[in-house]
Protein backbone atom coordinates (compact mmCIF):
# COMPACT_ATOMS: atom_id res chain seq x y z
CA UNK A 1 0.00 0.00 0.00
CA UNK A 2 1.06 3.47 -0.82
CA UNK A 3 1.14 6.40 1.21
CA UNK A 4 -1.56 8.10 -0.83
CA UNK A 5 -3.62 4.65 -0.87
CA UNK A 6 -3.52 4.60 2.74
CA UNK A 7 -4.18 8.52 2.83
CA UNK A 8 -7.18 7.86 1.22
CA UNK A 9 -8.54 4.83 3.33
CA UNK A 10 -11.80 5.57 5.30
CA UNK A 11 -11.82 4.63 8.41
CA UNK A 12 -14.41 1.22 9.60
CA UNK A 13 -14.99 1.97 13.05
CA UNK A 14 -14.96 4.23 16.07
CA UNK A 15 -15.41 8.55 15.98
CA UNK A 16 -14.17 8.77 12.92
CA UNK A 17 -16.03 5.84 11.12
CA UNK A 18 -16.45 6.85 6.97
CA UNK A 19 -13.24 9.69 7.15
CA UNK A 20 -10.65 9.46 5.07
CA UNK A 21 -7.47 8.35 7.13
CA UNK A 22 -5.67 11.78 5.76
CA UNK A 23 -8.90 13.44 7.32
CA UNK A 24 -8.83 12.17 10.55
CA UNK A 25 -5.16 13.21 11.06
CA UNK A 26 -5.62 16.55 9.45
CA UNK A 27 -5.84 17.98 13.70
CA UNK A 28 -3.96 17.09 16.41
CA UNK A 29 -6.74 15.28 17.88
CA UNK A 30 -7.16 12.86 14.91
CA UNK A 31 -3.32 12.49 14.71
CA UNK A 32 -2.88 11.32 18.15
CA UNK A 33 -5.76 9.14 17.84
CA UNK A 34 -3.91 7.82 14.91
CA UNK A 35 -1.00 7.45 16.88
CA UNK A 36 -2.37 6.09 19.66
CA UNK A 37 -4.13 3.51 17.98
CA UNK A 38 -0.98 1.62 16.62
CA UNK A 39 -0.04 1.38 20.08
CA UNK A 40 -2.61 -1.07 20.78
CA UNK A 41 -1.73 -4.97 19.70
CA UNK A 42 -5.86 -5.42 19.58
CA UNK A 43 -6.15 -2.47 16.87
CA UNK A 44 -3.91 -4.85 14.43
CA UNK A 45 -6.05 -7.96 15.31
CA UNK A 46 -9.51 -6.22 15.58
CA UNK A 47 -9.36 -3.92 12.71
CA UNK A 48 -7.07 -5.84 9.87
CA UNK A 49 -8.30 -3.60 7.21
CA UNK A 50 -7.19 -0.20 8.96
CA UNK A 51 -4.18 -1.24 10.33
CA UNK A 52 -2.07 -1.35 7.48
CA UNK A 53 -3.39 1.79 5.89
CA UNK A 54 -2.96 3.50 9.54
CA UNK A 55 0.36 2.28 9.79
CA UNK A 56 1.72 3.34 6.53
CA UNK A 57 0.19 6.83 6.91
CA UNK A 58 2.37 6.60 10.32
CA UNK A 59 5.43 5.67 8.83
CA UNK A 60 5.72 8.91 6.33
CA UNK A 61 8.68 11.19 7.27
CA UNK A 62 6.57 14.40 7.32
CA UNK A 63 4.04 12.79 9.58
CA UNK A 64 6.36 11.03 11.73
CA UNK A 65 7.79 15.07 12.35
CA UNK A 66 4.22 16.44 13.08
CA UNK A 67 3.50 13.94 15.84
CA UNK A 68 7.30 14.67 17.17
CA UNK A 69 6.06 18.56 17.33
CA UNK A 70 2.78 17.60 18.89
Amino acid sequence: MTFQEASKHKMTFGKFVGEAVDKVASTDEGLKYLDWLTGNEWFFTRYPKDAPAVTEYLADENIQEELENL
